[in-house]
């Protein structure tokens, strides 16, 4: 059986199951074959937008032999998908402003039943913000450690009802609210980019306005963490 990374074993935990995955961007399709593995999902499509990770998944699925299981789409996001198959959606390993991009191309995502998990590398802000602004409702928040690198993952429903997209309900997301021992130092984090672009931003000129909100932010993350 597979045996996952960390990060991917924090993916495979938001995955609900019971039905189709469609894994976008699955380079290796080392986490639908997984799955499939645990019995915890009855079919996969494992998709990426360049043919070398499509090979790579390909090679994976015929060592498992999950061939029967296992549809293999070159897709640029969900461009080449079916959107009237029933699905679960993981997207995992990208920055999160590509990861709103995408979903914001695909506006048929935005239906009743639509289930998301998405792990982004970066920018998990700009991911939360198109989410709360496009009706998405971000259930759970996980994290996880793989070496030295701090992960996050979360999944999302789709609502219909736009929800507060404030800054710091963006780059917070649910994670004040929970006691995860992970979560100070996640917290630290984004405030040492915070504070590093705002230290950035005081050596050039007209950039006040700028500053002004960055230190405010700052300081309500500070205020809300106890960071």
């Amino acid at each position: 059986m597979i045996q996952l990374t960390p990060r991917l074993q924090m993916v495979a935990g938001l995955v609900r199951g019971g039905g189709l995955v469609t894994d976008i961007g699955t380079d290796h399709a080392y986490l639908p074959a997984y799955l499939l593995q645990t019995g915890k999902i009855t079919g996969a499509v494992a998709a990426d937008v360049r043919k070398g990770p499509l090979d790579n998944a390909r090679t994976t699925v015929e060592k498992y032999g999950l061939q029967d299981k296992v549809s293999l789409v070159l897709s640029n996001g969900f461009t080449a998908l079916d959107p009237d198959l029933p699905s679960e959606y993981v997207l995992a390993g990208m920055g999160g402003n590509l990861m709103a991009d995408l979903l914001a191309a695909a506006p048929w995502l935005k239906a009743e039943g639509i289930h998301l998990v998405l792990q982004p590398q970066s920018h998990q802000e700009d991911l939360r913000e198109y989410l709360y602004q496009n009706g998405f409702a971000i259930r759970t928040e996980a994290l996880c450690k793989e070496g030295n690198r701090l992960y996050l993952a979360m999944d999302a429903d789709y609502v219909g009802r736009p929800a507060d997209a404030s800054p710091l309900v963006c780059y917070l997301g649910t994670l004040a609210d929970t006691d995860h021992p992970l979560k100070a130092e996640y917290f630290t984090k984004v405030l040492t980019r915070l504070e590093k672009r705002l230290g950035g931003l005081q050596t050039m000129d007209d950039t006040s306005e700028e500053c002004a909100f960055l230190q405010t932010l700052i300081n309500d993350i500070k205020e809300r963490t106890g960071v």
